[in-house]
């Protein structure tokens, strides 16, 4: 069974939220094409990683 996730994709990053289980992945698509590197915990990202998720809220809201 997949995992329920919700997020946003942009031309350069992809965010998702695994709803169940409390998790995140964030990934730099312009830096990693193949999404083999997840910077969600990477200290150089947190800024941007909080600028997309207080994006994710919004829409979210706005859908509901």
């Amino acid at each position: 069974m997949l995992p329920k996730v919700e997020g946003l994709i942009s031309k350069d990053f992809k965010y998702f939220n695994y709803t169940e289980h409390n998790f995140e992945s964030f990934y730099d698509t312009g830096k990693y094409p193949d999404e083999t590197h997840d910077v969600a915990r990477d200290k150089r990202y947190q800024k941007k990683l909080m600028a997309v998720k207080a994006l994710y809220v919004k829409e979210k809201k706005a859908i509901e």
